[in-house]
């Protein structure tokens, strides 16, 4: 997804369509702050376990 749009905004700027480009580069941090968030939960269950980390959410929710 990420190097999809990554090709899109460089298709636009080609094409001078920066209106696009804006709204595709905004799309593209978007995908990788959640990739980011992702490998840090994935991080944090390897190192906690998943029992804790599952704990951990539950208090949250509370």
């Amino acid at each position: 997804m990420l190097a999809l749009l990554s090709d899109g905004v460089v298709h636009c700027t080609k094409v001078t369509d920066f209106t696009t480009r804006h709204m595709l580069e905004d799309m593209a941090k978007d995908v990788d702050q959640h990739i980011d968030w992702i490998e840090t939960q994935l991080e944090t269950i390897k190192q906690v376990g998943i029992e804790n980390y599952l704990a951990e959410q539950i208090k949250k929710e509370s």
